[in-house]
């Protein structure tokens, strides 16, 4: 088998889980659904399935690590010689305005963190890994080897706080204000308690 077709493969698979998983989620809840029904759903060994994800938790939030990467990447793009605060809010509100289509995915994930500790705890865990990701990335901006500063921690977590805020917000119940613009108001309403 080529490599592409592996991959190609691997991906259907992976695919496969996910769409069985989220079936079941919405049928039974996520504590109900075990990773057996979900691989034997796309008749699959629940061995397989520990091939393509670490645990059930993997894929509510599976896609977390390429997000912070492309949060990443967005904050570093944002041109040299902007200060660090307003450098953040570019990167996030942008962020915000590629999520705006996946308004109803993220409403159901944040229903099943809801309805789990399990991925309550995970969920924490994860705001704390985007915390050290963009302190890493506002540290990197400034291009000399500096350190993680308490500075790059502080204004990282006001921003994945202002994120998650306004996220709370957008997936709520009824019509929402789009993301970024809750994203940038939330941001401006920082500032102006800071000065």
């Amino acid at each position: 088998m080529t490599e592409g077709l592996r991959a190609r493969k691997a991906e259907k698979v992976h695919h496969a889980l996910m769409r069985s998983a989220f079936r079941l989620f919405r049928k039974q809840g996520f504590d109900a659904t075990t990773v057996d029904e979900i691989a034997s759903a796309v008749d699959l060994s629940p061995r397989t399935f520990f091939r393509y994800f670490g645990s059930k938790e993997d894929l509510v939030f599976g896609d977390t690590d390429h997000s912070y990467q492309e949060l990443q990447a967005i904050l570093r793009d944002v041109p040299p010689g902007i200060a660090p605060f307003e450098a953040l809010e570019q990167a996030v509100v942008r962020f915000a305005e590629g999520l705006e289509p996946r308004r109803e995915e993220y409403r159901f994930r944040a229903q099943l963190i809801a309805s789990s500790s399990s991925l309550q705890a995970r969920g924490r865990r994860e705001r704390e890994e985007w915390g050290e990701a963009l302190a890493q990335a506002l540290s990197q901006r400034e291009g000399d080897g500096t350190e993680i500063s308490n500075a790059h921690h502080m204004l990282a977590s006001i921003a994945v706080s202002a994120l998650g805020v306004a996220m709370r917000n957008w997936v709520g119940p009824g019509e929402a204000t789009p993301l970024a613009p809750q994203v940038r108001a939330m941001l401006a309403q920082v500032q102006k308690e800071m000065a």
